[in-house]
């Protein structure tokens, strides 16, 4: 629904109506589009709304809520900042080289709930990341339970530091900072154990240029 909001789309197109996890049509969707099942070649119109087929009043809310959850969903990660709009002088105030930088995660273009943006020095030495997502402080530390978090205050925000516990040579640095959509992530990787910077050092030098320029 996100997608078809933002792009204005005339119809979507998919395999089957089991697609959408329901007992029944996505009426929700198809208000704002029109549905084209591949297998069956079967084409649900926006403006035939009301003759389409009723299901039960379990099915609806069943139906109803799954895709309340999905739209929520979706709807929370096309509205995160995004790290990418920072601009190639703000990494390069950081000593990242703006030629190194990705987007992806673990390989894939999109990961729901997270946007990334980060690259290297150079000569490479280590990995600076920003990260958006849609998990708060209270999420990151039910998940590290095990881990010491330490609050900081950069740029008169206030936010946590932390090392994974798989860390055990001391080479990552992982800064967190609340955000209206989850938190703010600034993560350094030591890539060089030779490298006299220490991660901790780097990510709070870096954090006191990028954290001003965060959404609020």
């Amino acid at each position: 629904m996100t997608s078809v909001i933002r792009c204005g789309a005339a119809a979507v197109f998919t395999p089957h109506l089991d697609h959408f996890d329901g007992d029944g049509l996505p009426r929700e969707l198809i208000k704002l589009a029109d549905l084209i099942t591949v297998d069956d070649e079967q084409t649900y119109s926006r403006y035939a709304l009301s003759d389409l087929p009723t299901t039960s009043s379990t099915a609806i809310r069943k139906h109803g809520n799954a895709l309340g959850r999905l739209f929520s969903k979706h709807a929370g990660h096309f509205l995160l900042w995004d790290p990418s709009t920072l601009a190639d002088a703000v990494w390069r105030q950081v000593g990242i080289d703006p030629a190194t930088l990705s987007t992806t995660i673990g390989g894939f273009d999109r990961v729901e709930g997270f946007k990334r943006c980060g690259g290297q020095d150079n000569p490479r030495t280590l990995a600076l990341d920003v990260w958006s997502q849609l998990y708060t402080e209270e999420d990151f530390r039910r998940k590290h339970a095990e881990v010491e978090f330490t609050p900081i205050s950069i740029a008169d925000r206030p936010g946590l530091q932390f090392r994974p516990i798989t860390d055990r040579r001391g080479d990552q640095c992982h800064l967190l900072f609340p955000a209206r959509q989850g938190s703010f992530g600034i993560n350094v990787l030591r890539l060089n154990p030779r490298t006299p910077s220490l991660p901790a050092t780097k990510a709070t030098e870096a954090a006191a240029v990028i954290v001003p320029l965060l959404p609020r």
